[in-house]
């Protein structure tokens, strides 16, 4: 298996392959229900879920020649070297060069067979298990789909929203292949827990029993920076869901631990299963579309509704914006020149480089298409930019580059930012910007957006907003007591970020504002 781990290609790196660690590709095939006489991978790779799903046939029926398992097995992927790969893992695995012409050629076919090339999401290349399959396991595709497969996905799947990632409609099918009383043990990125595009697969599970969300948020179970959640489902009528997260990494636990927790619902070893609930309500009230709070339970919900009840939000107060994406970045890169800003000038900042807004006081250089720029700048409105965004760009405004792991917020004076790619901004006037900058970094609003959003970790520990979850974070009010009690300390902070007691100051006037002590919010 260490082989087929090497392999991953440019190309699929590329298509949002992110390939399963062996180890916790053992927990997941832990989950298939004991007896299951077909499992599917509608997404195979390069067979690890497979394999782990083999080995743990021949644990649990030692009795039976390995080959014979293999005929249980199935398992599709659109790329073809991934298709032969996992065929050849699997006649390994169960021994074919040892066995005689006959018995190699026909479990030879059985493979050909069963592990083929398709796509999974519009057409299975063959019938497969009569009523569907008794169990199916995956870990779909993370990167988007191209636009002309969007559309189709669309039309087809009732889950397909916005702009949703591929497992989104991978979820959705596998609840179709599934036999009734099947079981779909699932790992994805954890966004659709709360995104927006989430929402119809959301609805889709909460009609399903949904045993467990297990959410890996705190977990580098990937080498790849992902946020990762393992969900099991059952087609069957809606029963209580649990949710967890360990309290140390998966891969550390042991299979017996996972395997007790997720079947039995059992907490046999608290030390490595801490923040784990048993739900006793619907994990999402009474509107199953909504985003599903996981980590804000018991006192902690209350805590959190008492913060939300202080006054307005981000978004109620600020116009919110997102800076220019995707083509639109490409489409003005070019005219990005760099020198002194003169008047009617735009300056630029860019998140996709470390520390992007050190450049707004001539720091380090940032690369915008690999130039290296002391000073960039836009000299006049590109034709690619809307005059609405051109507009935004020169007011005053905070901006959230994420780069710090205490989410630190830099400030744009001058409200001469033209924020591109993905930093978020919110438009205001200059004290405001250093006094709520100091608000998102303070413990209560840490505390609450881990919480509530689950933001996307990326290197080096840092977290990032979506427009959305930025918009959500409440404001106490009035606005101009939160201004006058933060503003020196997000100024002092602005220019010194690793003072301690600064820190220490910050947040017991966030908590006052909030109506909150130290002993309300857990510490870090």
């Amino acid at each position: 298996m260490q082989l087929a781990d090497t392999l991953l290609t440019n190309s699929e790196a590329r298509e949002g392959v992110v390939y399963t660690p062996r180890r916790l590709a053992q927990a997941l095939a832990a989950l298939i229900p004991v007896g299951s006489t077909a499992t599917l991978d509608p997404c195979c790779g390069k067979g690890a879920l497979l394999l782990a799903a083999f080995e743990r046939l021949r644990q649990l029926e030692a009795a039976t020649a390995p080959h014979h398992h293999l005929g249980r097995l199935w398992g599709l992927d659109v790329d073809p070297l991934s298709v032969a790969t996992t065929r050849v893992i699997l006649a390994l695995a169960a021994g074919l060069p040892a066995l005689s012409e006959s018995e190699g050629e026909a479990a030879a076919a059985v493979l050909r067979r069963q592990i083929q090339v398709a796509d999974a999401l519009f057409a299975l290349p063959f019938d497969g298990p009569a009523g569907g399959f008794p169990a199916l396991i995956a870990n779909p595709p993370y990167r988007r789909a191209a636009r002309r497969v969007r559309e189709d996905l669309s039309r087809r799947y009732s889950s397909a929203l916005g702009a949703f990632d591929l497992f989104v409609p991978f979820i959705e099918r596998s609840l179709e292949l599934l036999a009734e009383g099947g079981r779909a043990v699932l790992v994805t990125s954890n966004k659709f827990l709360s995104a927006d595009y989430g929402r119809g697969l959301r609805e889709l599970l909460a009609q399903q029993h949904l045993e467990m969300v297990f959410d890996l948020t705190e977990d580098r179970t990937f080498e790849a920076f992902i946020d990762a959640a393992i969900t099991v489902v059952t087609r069957a009528e809606p029963q209580s869901t649990v949710f967890a997260r360990a309290k140390r990494p998966l891969l550390a636990l042991s299979q017996e631990v996972f395997e007790t927790f997720a079947l039995a619902r059992g907490l046999e070893r608290e030390d490595e299963w801490v923040v784990a609930e048993h739900l006793c309500e619907p994990l999402w009230g009474s509107t199953p579309s909504a985003p599903w709070k996981l980590g804000v339970l018991g006192r902690n919900r209350l805590i959190a509704a008492r913060m939300r009840a202080f006054g307005l939000t981000l978004g109620d107060l600020f116009p919110l914006r997102t800076g220019v994406m995707g083509f639109d970045y490409h489409a003005v890169v070019s005219e990005i020149v760099d020198g002194p800003l003169e008047a009617g000038e735009r300056a630029v900042a860019t998140n996709s480089v470390l520390q992007p807004c050190r450049s707004l006081w001539g720091c380090t250089p940032v690369k915008l298409a690999k130039r290296p720029l002391n000073q960039p700048k836009l000299t006049t409105k590109p034709k690619a930019l809307s005059a609405a965004a051109w507009r935004w760009s020169g007011e005053p405004k905070l901006v959230i580059p994420g780069v710090k792991s205490q989410l630190m917020a830099f400030y744009d004076a001058d409200g001469t930012l033209a924020p591109l790619v993905a930093v978020h901004g919110a438009a205001m006037n200059e004290a405001a910007g250093y006094s709520l900058a100091a608000l998102l970094c303070s413990r209560p609003i840490r505390w609450l957006f881990e919480r509530e959003q689950r933001g996307a970790q990326i290197p080096r520990g840092s977290k990032r907003f979506s427009v959305q979850a930025l918009g959500r974070i409440p404001m106490p009010c009035p606005l101009e007591s939160v201004i006058e009690a933060l503003q020196p300390v997000g100024r002092a902070l602005h220019a010194a970020p690793e003072d301690p007691d600064l820190w220490f100051a910050l947040d017991q006037r966030a908590l006052a504002l909030f109506g909150l002590t130290s002993l309300d919010i857990p510490e870090d």
